[in-house]
């Protein structure tokens, strides 16, 4: 347990402070010890009270999308990243050349995509049901 999480009776205002830092922080043990609340104590409150439960789930979510529209612009628009190099020229001076570039990522993309549209973008798929159309144009005088 945390330093900073209190023993005995938690404060009567942490449950605003857990729900609005699981919000902005995404984590359930670092929102817990900025609330000043053992994980214990957020599971039994959760588990007892629906409406503070609902908005411990709608946290989760706010903290989910921040996350999605993080993804989403390095996906789409990339994040600059600098590269130093140094050399020696002919003189045996030092030559530094920094260039700047923007750099977006392939994989988030693949995610995002699989994420909003899983029926086209999937990585599995029904073998039955394949195997079921295959047999199906067989029958019918397609493949044989």
């Amino acid at each position: 347990m945390s330093e900073s999480v209190r023993r005995g009776k938690p404060a009567r205002d942490w449950r605003e402070r857990f729900v609005r830092n699981y919000a902005r922080l995404g984590n359930v043990r670092d929102a817990c010890e900025a609330a000043g609340v053992s994980r214990s104590t957020l599971y039994r409150e959760r588990g007892r009270n629906p409406e503070f439960d609902g908005l411990v789930l709608d946290a989760m979510d706010e903290a989910v999308d921040r996350l999605e529209m993080e993804a989403w612009s390095r996906a789409a628009e990339g994040e600059k990243r600098v590269r130093t190099e140094t050399t020696i020229d002919a003189k045996g001076r030092t030559v530094i050349k920094t260039t700047e570039e923007t750099v977006k990522s392939d994989t988030l993309l693949i995610f995002l995509l699989k994420a909003a549209r899983p029926e086209k973008y999937r990585d599995n798929f029904d073998l039955k049901a394949v195997v079921a159309d295959l047999a199906s144009v067989d029958q019918s005088g397609g493949l044989e």
